[in-house]
């Protein structure tokens, strides 16, 4: 647990963001251990309210606070058609963060492209974006996924 709280008051937000949703995502600390971490500073006390385990990689947790940090509400691994999104917005705005290493394989770009399809056809907006975006480039994905709710490609239909 002091390792957890040195990260929080070492290392930028984000940065540490990742590393206590990793811990909790592979099992080294529950949710509810995280409010054991001793440290001094604000940035752990908001890091034990912030970190849900959720993420399934570095990037998401990077685009998911980054989309928090402005203003963007969206809801973590939400299953739609027998398949979790990344994130989703609203009700209709699916975001995928694809890191390299899961998404390398030809079996998996397979898959996500035939689910992609059948979000498509049941009124779903699928916005991909890759490491690349996200760590260097996040100003696109906000612009992009704030063009999307612009358009109302977030809201229900009807």
């Amino acid at each position: 647990m002091d390792l957890l709280g040195h990260v929080a008051d070492c290392l930028p937000h984000v940065e540490a963001r990742v590393v206590w949703e990793s811990a909790v995502r592979r099992g080294h600390v529950s949710l509810t251990g995280l409010c054991r971490v001793r440290s001094p500073h604000l940035g752990a006390r908001s890091l034990v309210r912030e970190v849900t385990g959720l993420s399934d990689s570095l990037i998401e947790t990077i685009a998911v606070d980054g989309l928090r940090h402005a203003g963007i509400p969206g809801r973590q691994q939400v299953r739609i058609l027998g398949h979790r999104v990344d994130a989703l917005v609203g009700d209709r705005l699916v975001l995928q963060f694809d890191g390299y290493a899961y998404h390398s394989g030809v079996a998996e770009r397979r898959r996500d492209a035939e689910h992609d399809a059948r979000l498509v056809l049941e009124a779903h907006t699928v916005l991909r974006f890759t490491y690349e975006h996200v760590v260097g480039r996040f100003d696109y994905v906000l612009r992009t996924v704030e063009g999307a709710m612009e358009q109302g490609l977030h809201l229900p239909l009807g």
